[in-house]
């Protein structure tokens, strides 16, 4: 039996070992960069949430002063998902959008009570405060860092612009609109057709795609993009289904 003493190997002169060294902190890091990255998303899934919710909040107290009811924003979530899915947008742009579509109106709530829940049409001095809605909705969602109030900023300056540039505030026409403000536009004017009104009864859904596509004295297929509108014609079974199985209060949402 020997009685040399057991021989050590040195890891820098050993390129086996060393390879094994590199691997092993390799793994490591990965796992530590898994770790921190999976941290780092439930942080911002939290945020966005956060930011979400305090909007949502502030949609609920605009909603005590409008006659815009919850139902009215879960129809247009749910319109806007489906469009989303037949666009062929990823799942998390159609939660995005979807989401942010409910906040479109959010601006009314610094229009006063007597413009917003007046009986009748408006005179000129009130039509165009109530048109101010679109840019204060559009001030009360900019700046903040969350995707879901970006797009809302969008759908809100721009959910009132129409295709052929007779729309406001901006007079924006085509392209010139973003996608968003595009799809809640016309879900937006399927909906207000569809509900009462205190001037009017609610349409049927026939009556309702008939005035979309032929017009009548307020709306004019020119208002709309005519790749959606013909997209909404494929789908407009689906928007009959959700608007049937939700039901509403009579709201003011024509402005």
């Amino acid at each position: 039996m020997s009685d040399s003493p057991p021989t050590i190997l040195d890891v820098s002169t050993s390129p086996t070992l060393q390879g094994d060294l590199a691997h092993r902190q390799l793994q490591l890091y990965a796992r530590d960069l898994k770790t921190s990255y999976q941290e780092a998303k439930l942080r911002a899934t939290a945020l966005e949430e956060a930011y979400f919710e305090t909007v949502r909040r502030l949609v609920e107290a605009s909603q005590a002063r409008d006659s815009e009811t919850g139902a009215h924003l879960e129809r247009m979530q749910r319109y806007i998902a489906v469009f989303g899915r037949y666009l062929g947008w990823s799942a998390q742009r159609i939660h995005q959008t979807s989401l942010a579509a409910s906040l479109h109106d959010i601006g009314k709530i610094a229009i006063p009570d007597g413009v917003l829940r007046k009986r009748g049409a408006l005179d000129e001095t009130e039509w165009a405060l109530m048109k101010r809605h679109t840019e204060i909705g559009a001030r009360l969602l900019a700046g903040s860092p969350s995707p879901i109030l970006q797009i809302a900023e969008s759908i809100a300056r721009t959910h009132h612009e129409r295709w052929d540039g007779s729309g406001y505030p901006h007079g924006l026409a085509a392209m010139a609109i973003p996608i968003e403000g595009r799809l809640v536009m016309l879900a937006d004017q399927y909906d207000a057709l569809r509900s009462p009104r205190s001037y009017k009864e609610p349409l049927s859904h026939c009556e309702t795609v008939a005035i979309l596509t032929r017009g009548d004295g307020r709306t004019r297929p020119e208002h709309f993009d005519p790749e959606i509108l013909t997209l909404f014609l494929e789908l407009e079974h689906e928007f009959e289904a959700i608007y049937d199985s939700s039901t509403d209060q009579p709201e003011d949402d024509m402005f």
